[in-house]
């Protein structure tokens, strides 16, 4: 499968689900206190994350299936002593390597680059400092 294939085929869905839950999103002024509509937005929230989260995997193994390709490209240039092909093919896989790394989903994020520090007194029976998520 291609990469333009394989990505495209996740794009779509959350372009889809971004726009249909764009649309409810509430106006900043009104205060939602519907039940049934407060529900429906936790899961739109709940699509629109799920739907991000399989996009980036896709991408990582669109990039993967990629870079499996360019090392075989580059041993078959090894092999006919090409040297310049060689390293344009090790420069491309070093690009697409550390695009790999920025492909982190908003959570992956967040655990990398959050931290908190708080007090708590031994006097008190319980300090909320930090609410943890999944």
């Amino acid at each position: 499968m291609s990469f333009v294939k394989f990505g495209f085929r996740w794009i779509a869905p959350l372009v889809l689900v971004s726009v249909v839950c764009a649309q409810t999103t509430p106006n900043a002024q009104t205060e939602i206190k519907n039940k049934e509509a407060i529900a429906a937005k936790a899961k739109c929230d709940k699509a629109l994350k799920d739907a991000e989260d399989a996009y980036i995997k896709a991408q990582q193994a669109a990039y993967a299936e990629y870079v499996k390709a360019l090392d075989k490209a580059r041993m078959d240039a090894y092999k006919a002593d090409n040297v310049a092909e060689v390293e344009a093919l090790s420069k491309e896989k070093y690009r697409v390597q550390e695009e790999q790394k920025n492909l982190l989903s908003e959570d992956e994020k967040f655990v990398k680059l959050k931290s908190i520090t708080g007090t708590v007194k031994a006097t008190q029976a319980w300090t909320k400092v930090l609410d943890v998520k999944k």
